[in-house]
């Protein structure tokens, strides 16, 4: 098992053809720096196993522990737990300009000796994000979310209530409704 020298790159130009294991560990100094992350922090162990053929690799990745993410009803921060594998091809081309074309497929330059990971460490993490994120319920199926910021939500939308029911009442809107009726 080897750790890699440059945090999150793949040096693979020495290596021989056959299996190859390396592991990466992702902790909160590694979403920190990415700018506008939807991930707040985590500790994500990777586990990759690299078969390399002449012309190609096949990259297996095996993702385990958490990513924290905030409750989108009172903003507590919540553990999200992940066990994933992803299975990634790479394909030299002898073309100078390569693209990542498809999400399991990437091609590289035959120049190319080693890759950046981190990118697709955190699109793969942000991927396995749900799209709505609450508080578990406790065991009498009752939210377990913040009740002062539930308070101030219902004080909220109390108030966006009334200020929707004051512009229902505007005799302006009254005279516009009139409008279409003159013409």
């Amino acid at each position: 098992m080897r750790n890699c020298q440059k945090p999150f790159t793949l040096a693979f130009s020495g290596l021989s053809v056959g299996i190859h294991h390396f592991s990466y560990d992702l902790e909160n100094a590694f979403f920190e720096n990415i700018e506008y992350s939807e991930i707040q922090s985590g500790q994500v162990h990777i586990e990759l196993t690299l078969e390399k053929s002449e012309r190609m690799m096949l990259l297996g990745f095996t993702m385990n522990g958490h990513i924290d993410l905030q409750c989108d009803r009172c903003l507590k921060d919540l553990p999200y737990l992940l066990d994933l594998k992803e299975t990634v091809v790479v394909k030299f081309t002898s073309h100078e300009e390569t693209e990542m074309d498809e999400d399991n497929l990437w091609y590289v330059s035959d120049k190319t000796t080693q890759i950046d990971l981190s990118s697709y460490f955190y699109e793969t993490l942000v991927v396995q994000r749900p799209l709505q994120i609450f508080c578990p319920l406790d065991k009498n199926g009752k939210s377990i979310c913040d009740p002062q910021m539930l308070k101030r939500l219902q004080v909220e939308d109390t108030l966006a209530d009334l200020k929707l029911e004051e512009n229902l009442e505007d005799p302006r809107w009254s005279a516009l409704k009139n409008f279409n009726k003159e013409v």
